[in-house]
């Protein structure tokens, strides 16, 4: 299947992601929050949250940009957590480091396939040492991020945007409850292949005991001889 694009589906679950960007960053209580979109050899925001005057959406920036800390985690396909850019990693030795953000943790954002789309991050201008509940947060919230992808990527596959995971749940019971039975001896077939009498089919799933007669059509149709006072019960 083609690897599903973020910038595509996002928009059939915008506000979703909105209210997981602002709730994300206002827990862990940085005035920026965003999800990246990687768009070749650059980097779109496609969702900005926070107090923090962020970037705005659609705002692009070639990953190889100083400061980019995305594109680490896009390159590693790791998350990235720093605490003060000025004093941590490559970035304090590069003199065409001009951060308007120091401390970062971001995340990547994955397909169904894998492949990374982009990243989830939260920023600040200070130093920050978030603690570990803030950054598993952050963690949560990339899963629950890829999760709302995944199902977009598949109502799209299947042409279908306004399916929740409960339909497909509801549609999977009624395909596993299907039974293949024949249309002629009314024989079932079961999980092996082999194909049993209707009744010992069912009694193997469910212990139900079965009783044998005979309706008033069969005798007709087989033994008309018994219609007059004939007894349909064995």
């Amino acid at each position: 299947m083609p690897t599903p694009d973020l910038l595509t589906l996002a928009p059939g679950i915008h506000a979703d992601l909105q209210r997981i960007v602002d709730l994300m960053a206002r827990l862990a209580e940085v005035p920026v929050g965003l999800i990246n979109c990687r768009d070749g050899d650059h980097l779109e925001v496609g969702v900005a949250g926070g107090d923090g005057n962020p970037p705005r959406p659609g705002t692009r920036l070639p990953l190889a940009a100083p400061g980019v800390f995305c594109e680490t985690v896009i390159r590693t396909g790791e998350s990235l957590l720093v605490p003060n850019a000025l004093r941590d990693g490559p970035w304090r030795d590069d003199p065409s480091f001009v951060p308007q953000m120091v401390s970062y943790l971001g995340y990547p954002v994955r397909d169904p396939d894998g492949n990374v789309l982009g990243t989830i991050c939260v920023m600040d201008r200070r130093e920050r040492h978030l603690t570990p509940p803030q950054v598993e947060l952050v963690e949560q919230m990339r899963n629950l991020v890829e999760r709302h992808l995944a199902l977009a990527w598949l109502n799209a596959a299947l042409g279908d945007r306004n399916r929740g995971v409960g339909d497909y749940r509801r549609e999977i019971t009624t395909l596993r409850d299907l039974i293949p039975i024949c249309s002629g001896c009314k024989s079932v077939r079961d999980d092996a292949g082999y194909w049993q009498a209707v009744e010992t089919w069912i009694a193997d799933r469910s212990g139900a005991a079965f009783t044998h007669g005979i309706c008033p059509e069969c005798v007709h149709r087989l033994y008309p001889e018994l219609e007059d006072g004939a007894s349909t019960g064995t």
